[in-house]
């Protein structure tokens, strides 16, 4: 093979090489460029979950984010759109443009929801139930074994449920129902002991205590027969 020949062929294969390092270089892009539409259109997803979750129950602050989420909705279309472009023509200017303002919306809207779901939750007081009384009931022989599994199906739910930043679908419902199913715990008590000793227990395991006039004697025969007296006290305001 002649000199210039051999010298032809060097150029080409150099010209291969390069052609395909840009075309790895390209497709490396790409994958990044549809990766990150992915990964916001997911994230836009949860977001539009959490907000028909927390909507009726906290009407005012999502509807505050209704121009954001539909604003992102918009961007991510067209970002779409570029990615396809990508794909054809390699990476462009306009995805970078486009995408960080979107992407600082989207966490801007995560924030609120987040803090939504926070105060919704901080509205409802969770019922005051004492777990550790009712296990003394149960030593004592007190039917109380169906409370004592609603209480702790209930508390599993609920610990469940604020695991997540963001409430997920059915999530309002699910944390309503718990606070019902521990209420009912404490009302409950009425099936097992008198109501007026059940009423001083309920009122006891509030931040507010009961009132000196609902330790009776009856309510005081009643601890003093289970031995759990010494786990009342009595304290001025």
């Amino acid at each position: 093979m002649k000199i210039l020949e051999r010298l032809e062929l060097i150029e080409n294969r150099a010209q291969v090489a390069r052609d395909d390092g840009s075309l790895r270089q390209d497709l490396g892009k790409v994958e990044r460029v549809t990766d990150k539409v992915v990964v916001l259109t997911r994230t836009l997803n949860r977001l539009a979950v959490a907000y028909r979750e927390l909507q009726p129950v906290r009407a005012d602050q999502c509807a505050a984010l209704v121009p954001a989420l539909q604003s992102v909705a918009a961007t991510l279309s067209s970002l779409a759109e570029l990615v396809r472009t990508t794909q054809q023509a390699g990476a462009r200017p306009e995805f970078a443009q486009q995408f960080t303002p979107a992407e600082k919306t989207v966490k801007t809207v995560e924030q609120s929801l987040m803090d939504a779901w926070v105060a919704y939750r901080e509205q409802h007081q969770r019922p005051s139930v004492d777990r550790d009384l009712l296990k003394i009931f149960q030593r004592a022989g007190l039917p109380v074994d169906h409370l004592l599994e609603r209480y702790d199906d209930a508390e599993r739910k609920l610990q469940l449920i604020e695991e997540f930043s963001l409430p997920g679908a059915g999530a309002v419902d699910g944390f309503r129902n718990s606070l019902e199913s521990l209420a009912s715990v404490s009302e409950g008590l009425t099936d097992v002991v008198p109501a007026p000793i059940a009423g001083f227990l309920r009122r006891a395991d509030t931040p507010q205590g009961a009132p000196l006039s609902a330790f009776t004697a009856e309510v005081q025969n009643f601890l003093q027969e289970h031995r759990i007296a010494d786990r009342y006290s009595i304290r001025g305001r």
